[in-house]
Order: C-alpha cells, then structure tokens, then sequence
C-alpha cells in the first residue's frame, strides 16, 4: 500500500464532514484535508480507524466485507486514498491545526470555563490526588485537554489511557508531551462505549458531568466501563451524585426574559405586528427549562428547603434510568413557578463539589438548570410538596404537585 505496511498505526481525523454523492462515491473534509474515495468501504473504513490501529489489524476486522479480488483491490485502494487525503493519520501526527471552527465539546471555550473554574479543577485534582495509588491503571474518560489524566500520572499511576471522542483530543496527546508524560499516558480517540481497552483498570475519572448533571451521559458511561474496563475492587471518581430541587417563585421579569408568556407574546405582538399567539401553546405545556446564573437564581424566594430528588452511588447503579417521587414541606407562602436544580457531587471520600446557587462560588463553570411549571402552584406554610423526576423512562421529567395541610380554625 503505497508507503504503508500493515504494521503502520492509523487513525481517523476528528471533526470531520461527510458528503455522499448520487455516484456513489463519498467526500471526507477534516481541518486536516480531503479525500474522495468509494462509499462501498469508505464510511466502514472511517468507523475502524476511529481508534489507533495497525492496517493489518483494520483490514482483518474488514475481511468479512470483502467479495473477490476486485472488492480487496476496492478495500485497499480506500486506505490509501484516505491515508493520502490526510483523513486517515499516522498515529504521531497531531493535525496541521486545532479545528478553530469547532462546536460542542471540541470548542475551546468549552475548556477554558472548566479551567477557569478553580474549585471544580481544584478538587478533582485533590480527588484524584487522594485516590489514585502507585502502579495503579487508569482511565480517564472525557479526558478534554488532559489535565486529568497528567494529575493521575503524576499521582502515581502506571499507565493512564484517556479517552477523548472529540478533536480536542489532539491538545491532550500535546499537553501529555508538554508534560514529558506522553509514555504513560496513551490517547484512545472515540467513545468510551466503543473502544476496549488493552488491561483492566484500577480507577475511573470521568468529568462528563455539566449543569444538567446526565445529559452527558454519566449513568451510561459509568456503567459500561464497571462492566467492561474496570477491576472488580476499582475506584471511581466521582462516586456518588445527589441532585436536589428548590422550588421557586420567579419574578414574572425572569420569567419573560428564559420562556414563552403571555407576557412575551404580548410584547412581541406590539413590537413586531405579528400574531404570537400560538406561542400560547407552549407557554402552558409541560418541559419549559431554561440555565441559570447562580447569581441570577439565588434572587429568587426558596418556597421550601431543598429537596432530594435522588441519590446515586455511581460504583454500584444498576442501570441507566432514575425514577424518584419525594416530598417536601412548604415554609413560605408565595406561588412556585420553577424548580431550581442543583447536585452535591462526592468526588472522593473526602471532596465535595455543590453547585446549590445560595452557596456555591461566584465563578462557576456550572449554571443551574430551572425546570418551569407549565401552572403555577399557590403553597402555605406546611404544605406538600411533591416532585416526581425521571431520566431514561417513560413520562416527564419533572412534575410537582402540592397537597395543603389541614388547617384547623
């Protein structure tokens, strides 16, 4: 192949732009260059090279779609034209440059808020620091820019694999040469659910937990790598999560300003001469959610204490969903029109990160989801409170009902 051999370690680009054509053939863009090459193999040649892997490997993982002579001559002729495009990498190259363009988890503002923010990246690095023994394995999935994983090697670890699906990935395999640790450290680009990984490992970290604290899939994430990654008598972090609702009267300012309202339909109707009215709909269905600033939440009239809405030991959760329906007492009077949502996370045994708005640091990577009442509740002093909160069942996420307590002339 070329100037390639079946020892040689490729890898697929990160951020890449897929364009099947009516003739069959598919274009693959990344920051690194192009490449035409047949659709036939072309998308499951992408697919075995999203982790570092010697051709010969790749190509005995492809066997079986293999049809003739013609098919292999196909097969191999992708490879190169792939590899030569510059779609395909040599597993030391990093890339002409970081994708500047890039969104989601690849964007560097994504990663210079997490840095900025010194109790978050503070206390994962105690954690880290506290849990991670000599000679130990660990992975590190989402592992972003790597600091991370370089905390873990430094903390004594044999080999730290990190795991990153995005492009920014290519700044962690830097910063690992930065930091003269590139040799215990190895880099696994894609998703943790679909690389193995070549031992058992002693710790998981992963920070895979933002403002709405599963979005990013932690359940999931967790859960695949006890099964498949870890040491029965592994070591998590974090290892525990607690997510709590405050139900909350929103000034109708607030209000206007996240959702859709009377209020702002109204407003819009005068400044743009339009009907808005169908935004109505929505203004009285369930699911209305907006982040909140803490400084912004922590304005807002608290209409109980928090309440639990679950508790998680991620070394042991079962599965993927969560169902809870807890209560709480009323100790205001006021109408509660939101849920204000914040989580305690146990990092380690003795670190503890909360992103409660009344008490947690002015600067935060984390905001607070809000989770709107499609009606407002009117609520006294001693009242139930009631909230059910679901993820990965059937039903809305979040409802809340009152009872009123019995009063007695």
């Amino acid at each position: 192949m070329a100037d390639l051999s079946p020892n040689t370690i490729l890898r697929r680009a990160s951020s890449l732009g897929i364009r099947v054509d009516p003739d069959g053939q598919i274009a693959v863009r990344s920051p690194e260059g192009e490449a035409v090459c047949g659709a036939a193999h072309g998308l499951a040649v992408l697919d075995v090279f999203s982790t570092a892997r010697t051709i010969g490997d790749a190509v005995a993982r492809l066997r079986q779609r293999v049809r003739g002579a013609q098919d292999w001559i196909d097969l191999t002729n992708t490879i190169i034209e792939l590899h030569q495009g510059g779609i395909l990498l040599d597993d030391g190259e990093t890339g002409a440059e970081i994708d500047r363009e890039a969104r989601g988890f690849a964007a560097p503002e994504v990663h210079i808020s997490m840095l900025n923010d010194r109790a978050q990246t503070a206390g994962f690095l105690a954690a880290i620091q506290e849990t991670v023994k000599p000679g130990d394995v660990v992975v590190d999935v989402g592992t972003g820019t790597g600091v991370l994983a370089i905390a873990a090697a430094r903390a004594g670890a044999r080999h730290v694999y990190a795991i990153e699906a995005s492009s920014i990935g290519h700044v962690a395999n830097l910063m690992f040469q930065a930091n003269g640790l590139a040799d215990r450290i190895t880099l696994l680009e894609g998703r943790s659910t679909h690389i193995d990984l070549p031992e058992k490992a002693d710790v998981l970290i992963s920070e895979t937990i933002g403002s709405e604290p599963l979005r990013e899939q932690v359940l999931e994430t967790f859960l695949d790598a006890r099964l498949r990654y870890l040491n029965p008598d592994a070591r998590y972090l974090p290892e525990r999560l607690s997510l709590f609702g405050v139900p909350v009267e929103i000034p109708a300012t607030d209000l206007s300003s996240h959702t859709f309202t009377p209020e702002t339909a109204e407003r819009w109707r005068n400044a743009y001469g339009m009907d808005f009215s169908p935004l109505a709909v929505v203004a009285a269905s369930p699911g209305q959610s907006f982040l909140a600033q803490r400084t912004e939440a922590r304005q807002w009239q608290r209409l109980s204490e928090p309440i639990q809405l679950w508790d998680v030991d991620l070394r042991r959760h079962p599965d993927a969903a969560v169902r809870s329906t807890v209560s709480g007492t009323a100790t205001s009077s006021g109408l509660i029109t939101g849920l204000t949502i914040f989580f305690e996370l146990h990092v380690s045994p003795s670190v503890r990160l909360c992103t409660d708005p009344s008490t947690a640091a002015e600067h935060s990577n984390w905001r607070n989801p809000v989770e709107i009442l499609p009606v407002a509740l009117k609520v006294h002093p001693g009242d139930l409170i009631e909230v059910t909160y679901r993820y990965g069942v059937p039903g809305q996420k979040v409802e809340v009902r009152t009872a009123p307590v019995r009063r007695y002339r």
